[in-house]
């Protein structure tokens, strides 16, 4: 039997690269380090988190990407929960009330765009469907969470909700039986 291997060969790194992708993991390992001690000593707010945590997402999205589902969808799936995380850090550290008004339009709005890059190439973006069904899982707890009272209820979680039903169905209705066949890809058991 021959197995083909699927994974894409990783590109040959030239040497100047390596040096300055090692230089640069450097400097980011420092300023994660400095940015706290620097907070403790400072004192108040945690504004080293805001310092922290985009530098993780320039080291995951730049600098160390991914191999495998480096795609659209997904790509577009870490930005989302990325920049939705540090609109919560952002809301956390300087005690803003807006978060529970912007992050619902925020995460919409990069759902909606996802969904267009679903359904603009269906049948090349098939099997990248996974990123949008936890994206649209995601919204839908948050919605049902919001309808027992945390976080507070209010237009832009109503919109959030209907649309990822919408958008739910319409991927239902589009993929049919594909839909089982990717879930089952994704969850064997064998």
């Amino acid at each position: 039997m021959k197995v083909d291997i699927t994974y894409p060969t990783p590109p040959k790194k030239s040497r100047v690269l390596e040096i300055i992708f090692e230089v640069i993991k450097w400097l980011f390992i420092a300023s994660v380090i400095i940015a706290p001690i620097t907070n403790i000593f400072i004192g108040k707010q945690i504004w080293s988190l805001l310092v922290v945590w985009p530098i993780y997402v320039i080291w995951t999205s730049i600098v160390n990407r991914d191999s495998v589902e480096y795609n659209r969808i997904s790509q577009s799936s870490k930005l989302l929960i990325h920049i939705c995380i540090l609109l919560i850090i952002v809301n956390f550290v300087f005690s803003f009330n807006w978060g529970g008004f912007v992050i619902p339009l925020v995460y919409l709005s990069m759902l909606i765009t996802i969904n267009v890059f679903f359904l603009t190439n269906i049948t090349k973006q098939r099997q990248n469907i996974m990123p949008l069904m936890w994206l649209i899982a995601i919204s839908i707890l948050a919605f049902s969470s919001s309808m027992i009272g945390w976080p507070k209820l209010n237009w832009p979680m109503v919109v959030l909700g209907c649309v990822s039903f919408v958008i739910l169905f319409v991927c239902i209705i589009i993929l049919k039986n594909d839909l089982l066949v990717e879930f089952k890809k994704k969850f064997h058991v064998n």
